[in-house]
């Protein structure tokens, strides 16, 4: 299911949900009492449960397997880490439901039952006794569930099994352990259906080169949605209770929440347990004024995304797609390509918060202005934040960060950048991206950090965001290739081809009509340090504001709706 799309399916999952989990939450009350709250948190969590699993599975039933598989093994990680036992009752219901799980989402072809129940009608006994064997055929089992089956139950069997020997270890050996099943499993899952396609195909070609002929294996794996967010947020829980910053989550419920929780699922923001399972230990209603302050951000976010990144889209893919395209059109281009990755993915963003926040959930900030940025450290405390921190945190900071001199913390620069240029995805584009990002924290440390901050509303500072946009900007242009060879041809076309033809100003004028209105707007965000500066605003003019934004979205989005950009990390 997406956030943004031609029809209301989404608008009317939010009005099924956010009524009931409202209803569920109880006001706040000083006779409330403990119990009674972690009643009312209990109900609201199960229902935001359900609803999560359905707003994922709406794009393909079988990602939930991984997703539950992935919960629970982090969830006996963390109370083996913590507390060094889980309950009989729960390894047995974990025993049985793995499995039960595996034949339910992977067994039954639910694409062709949903066809099949919405082509049925009112017929003769005949056809209706066909429509149920037609039914039955699709739940039959067959080969592949049986497979996938019978390799779940084996493995839950297995962990059931080795229980009472895990328990018997040293307590820091079993803490390691836990934490190295729990990196393993979880690594294993994203490695394999991101990256398998990509070696496979590397391999291939490269004994293409030496002559050799090789079979490929056919594995037709389709990339579940928000894999690599949810996979560095139940990491991130793991090595938190390991590291005893963080107590294990002893309610599974809320657990599976956390790694499901819909608004930020797909495209993140990635969150940290500590913050997200606190808020989801009670269950208060919103003010009114933090509700609609939701509902405005879910608006603003709205039309970043319909009005600015799918028309900002329009520009981009027709010369991108061109291998013809001069050197000036591709620059056009590369600029309306960093206006569409920021106001798609800080869009989704802002619509995720918002809704969160009808509910009740606060999630963190994950964009900060990063076209305002003045060097590749104050980028990164402004884009992708929580991604930058946790990469920061469970990576960079481990490998020594800047402890251990300065080629030591060049290394861990260069590594934890890399890495997190392969976390978007297998192309060794991203390998190269990476690199060049890294390379910019590596001049920019040597420079030393000591370096003078200019006035944030001076010339200079102005000055400072304008160039390293442009820089910024060659990032894009690398990220946005579609492989090495494009890039190539992306990079001889900016060099030699600068021309300005006529028809580049019907690429630049549509652009400017995208980008002035959202700059001047930032700048007016920037001088006033508030990323919803709306909130301050007298009532005439919030209603003003987003009456304009609801009829710039109803007549000025895009002929096309284009799946989030993130989407395929």
């Amino acid at each position: 299911m997406q956030f943004v799309s031609r029809d209301a399916t989404f608008l009317i999952f939010l009005a099924l949900v956010v009524p009931v989990c409202l209803l569920l939450a109880r006001p706040r009350s000083a006779a409330d009492s403990p119990k009674q709250s972690a009643k009312a948190a209990l109900n609201r969590n199960l229902v935001l449960l359900l609803a999560s699993y359905v707003f994922y599975g709406w794009w393909d039933v079988r990602f939930l397997l991984l997703i539950i598989i992935s919960s629970a093994v982090d969830f006996c990680c963390g109370l083996m880490i913590d507390r060094g036992e889980v309950s009989r009752k729960l390894r047995l219901f974990l025993t049985i439901l793995l499995p039960i799980s595996a034949f339910a989402l992977v067994g039954v072809r639910w694409n062709q039952l949903a066809e099949q129940t919405a082509a049925a009608g009112p017929g003769t006994v005949d056809a209706g006794e066909q429509a149920v064997r037609s039914t039955w055929e699709l739940i039959a089992p067959n080969r592949f569930s049986w497979q996938v089956t019978g390799a779940v139950g084996v493995m839950s069997v297995l962990a059931a099994g080795c229980y009472p020997v895990v328990v018997r270890l040293g307590e820091q050996t079993r803490r390691q352990l836990c934490l190295i099943i729990s990196i393993v499993v979880n690594l294993g899952l994203l490695g394999f259906f991101k990256y398998f396609n990509f070696f496979v195909d590397e391999f291939a070609a490269l004994a293409a080169q030496q002559g050799w002929s090789v079979s490929k294996p056919t594995l037709e794996l389709v990339l579940p949605a928000g894999i690599s967010f949810y996979t560095f947020q139940t990491l991130g829980y793991t090595i938190d209770v390991y590291r005893r910053q963080l107590s294990a989550e002893s309610r599974l419920p809320n657990f599976l929440l956390y790694v499901c929780f819909f608004p930020q699922l797909v495209m993140g923001p990635i969150e940290r347990a500590g913050k997200l399972l606190k808020q989801f230990e009670v269950a208060h209603r919103p003010q009114f004024m933090v509700f609609m302050s939701g509902v405005q951000l879910a608006v603003w976010g709205y039309f970043k995304k319909a009005v600015l990144a799918d028309n900002a889209a329009e520009i981009v893919n027709p010369i991108y797609g061109d291998p013809e395209a001069t050197g000036t059109a591709i620059v056009i281009a590369t600029w309306a390509f960093a206006l569409q990755i920021y106001c798609d993915f800080s869009g989704y963003t802002d619509i995720g918060r918002g809704v969160a926040r009808m509910l009740g959930i606060e999630l963190r900030t994950n964009f900060r202005l990063p076209w305002f940025a003045t060097g590749p450290r104050d980028f990164w405390q402004r884009w992708h934040i929580s991604l930058s921190t946790w990469l920061r945190d469970y990576l960079y900071i481990p490998l020594g960060g800047s402890r251990g001199g300065r080629l030591l913390t060049i290394r861990n620069l260069m590594l934890t950048m890399l890495l997190g240029g392969i976390w978007h995805g297998a192309n060794w584009t991203f390998l190269v991206w990476g690199l060049f990002h890294g390379t910019l924290l590596v001049i920019s440390h040597l420079r030393g950090k000591n370096q003078r901050k200019p006035d944030q509303t001076g010339p200079l500072f102005w000055l400072r965001a304008l160039l390293y946009f442009q820089v910024t900007c060659v990032g894009w242009l690398i990220f946005r290739a579609e492989s090495l060879t494009h890039l190539k041809q992306l990079t001889s076309a900016v060099l030699t081809a600068q021309h300005f033809a006529g028809n580049s100003f019907a690429q630049l004028l549509p652009l400017a009509y995208l980008l002035v209105p959202l700059v001047v707007f930032q700048i007016y965000q920037h001088l006033r340090n508030d990323p919803e500066p709306w909130r301050k605003w007298s009532p005439l003019a919030q209603i003003l504001f987003f009456v304009g934004l609801y009829y710039a979205i109803v007549f000025l989005r895009a002929p096309q709706v284009y799946p989030f950009y993130y989407f395929q990390f």
